[in-house]
């Protein structure tokens, strides 16, 4: 796996000169990133502007690579990516299938798990639990300022074996490295008219693979797409392109339409729908981009029948966007305030924000942020440089009673506690009450309530927060039980 120089190609380093230039125009400019976040929606999805950093990253250092022309000395054999690929995959599988049944949840629950108020939530056609292997890059590079900011999944560090996540850490290193050294070796066998439009969808997909393997799982609509996607590339030849494209095509189909059957028998009509719009989006997204490519490295003039194919694609892929629950985070933060307006503000990190201290309890905060001109929440956002868009819970204020109108309740299961106070008041809810376990080998805690400030996105942060300060250390909240 030795490499050796080879010749240099400019046009590569313009490449990755174009996505570091991207990176530091979206950490500059809030607009920019929240533009951008939108298009790279279906395989960099999330709340957090976090995957589209390490997206142009990776895609800027992967042409890098690319442009100093290294040439293998030895090759090797593309099994050794294809099995540590599919490890992976039965890897997060394994993790869901053990954390379930260890805490005694049903397959398809979807969980909330808390460890001294560190929240993460779970589901499994989107899994959060191989995150907790973040924990070593984060600790090792002095970053635990990222805890406060995103998600990691840090509470399954310490609900599941810490050698699980050191494993998948590992062979994630080792995809990494297996990935930049089949992308040299994949440059050099494509055939020129080909090559470029294959580099670019070896890099997305790539990518997509990788981050799933952290957040998403093997039932997401991400690995659908895109493990049979990245698997034909590492076999297309091109004596054999048509041929290729037919196994591709045709393992396409098996695999989002298998899927497609779990969502149908364990998720609801509205879950099954995002998940077909998901898919016909990232499908759309390698298109366009492989068509863009095409134009402009091979400088083809298009024909108009290719125009007409690319801008039916482009509606296409607008139309999965916006039936994509990606869009409506969108919509929310463009939502006008105006003058008079109030804004609810949660934030569980104790820290200050602009406006008056309304409700608070233990490190949980609500501010009310009064506008005298018209502006909107996205402005806020941006003011405030807020990484995620639900980090930080904002409802525009009149449709809100400050009485609470929002009721809540759900059942917890306690792992560990320390002194348990369970008539403890909290400023943020009218009234809450919780039912304890019967049994101590079962312990399931009941709850109801109604907030105060009418604080629908952040009720669930606000709830788990008034548990760890209830005295529960580490429980898991039942987001959602299925009957199926």
């Amino acid at each position: 796996m030795n490499l050796r120089n080879g010749n240099p190609n400019k046009r590569y380093w313009w490449c990755s000169a174009f996505f570091f230039l991207w990176l530091i125009i979206v950490l500059i400019s809030y607009n920019a990133a929240l533009f951008s976040k939108m298009l790279v929606n279906f395989f960099a999805s999330g709340t957090s502007f976090f995957k589209l950093y390490f997206f142009l990253f990776w895609s800027a250092a992967s042409f890098l690579i690319l442009g100093f022309g290294f040439s293998p000395k030895r090759k090797i054999s593309d099994l050794w990516l294809r099995f540590s690929i599919i490890f992976m995959a039965f890897l997060g599988l394994f993790s869901h299938l053990f954390l379930m049944s260890k805490y005694r949840f049903g397959f398809s629950n979807s969980i909330t798990a808390v460890v001294d108020n560190e929240f993460s939530a779970n589901r499994f056609f989107h899994l959060h639990i191989l995150k907790a292997a973040l924990v070593y890059p984060i600790n090792f590079l002095g970053l635990e300022s990222v805890y406060k900011i995103t998600d990691p999944g840090l509470p399954y560090f310490f609900l599941l074996p810490h050698s699980l996540f050191l494993g998948a850490f590992l062979v994630e290193i080792l995809i990494f490295i297996l990935m930049m050294y089949f992308l040299i070796i994949k440059e050099r066998e494509w055939r020129p008219d080909l090559k470029y439009p294959l580099l670019y969808l070896y890099v997305i997909s790539g990518f997509a693979l990788f981050k799933n393997f952290f957040d998403g799982g093997p039932f997401s609509q991400v690995f659908a797409v895109f493990f049979p996607v990245f698997w034909a590339l590492l076999k297309i030849k091109d004596r054999d392109l048509g041929k290729s494209l037919k196994i591709f095509g045709a393992s396409l189909l098996l695999s989002v339409g298998s899927i497609a059957a779990f969502y149908y028998y364990f998720a609801d009509l509205r879950e099954l729908t995002v998940f077909g719009f998901g898919v016909l989006g990232a499908i759309c997204t390698l298109l366009l981009v492989a068509i863009s490519a095409h134009w402009i490295h091979v400088r083809k003039r298009p024909s108009w029948k290719g125009l007409t194919a690319y801008v039916l694609l482009l509606a296409l892929w607008i139309l999965a966007l916006c039936n994509h629950f990606g869009l409506a985070d969108y919509r929310y933060l463009l939502k006008k305030i105006l003058p008079g307006d109030r804004v609810f503000i949660y934030d569980k990190e104790g820290r200050s924000f602009p406006g008056s201290l309304k409700y608070r309890e233990g490190a949980g905060r609500i501010y009310e942020y009064r506008s005298d001109h018209m502006s909107k929440l996205m402005d806020i956002y941006r003011e405030n440089r807020f990484q995620s868009i639900y980090a930080y819970a904002m409802v525009v204020g009149p449709r809100c009673s400050e009485y609470g109108n929002l009721h809540v309740k759900g059942k917890i299961r306690a792992i560990e506690t320390g002194h348990l106070d369970l008539n403890k008041k909290s400023e943020m809810f009218n009234g809450f009450s919780v039912r304890p376990c019967s049994d101590p080998q079962d312990c399931d805690y009941t709850y109801e309530g109604t907030l105060k400030g009418c604080l629908p996105n952040g009720s669930a942060a606000i709830v788990l927060n008034h548990f760890t300060e209830m005295g529960f250390k580490k429980f898991m909240k039942l987001s959602r039980e299925r009957s199926r």
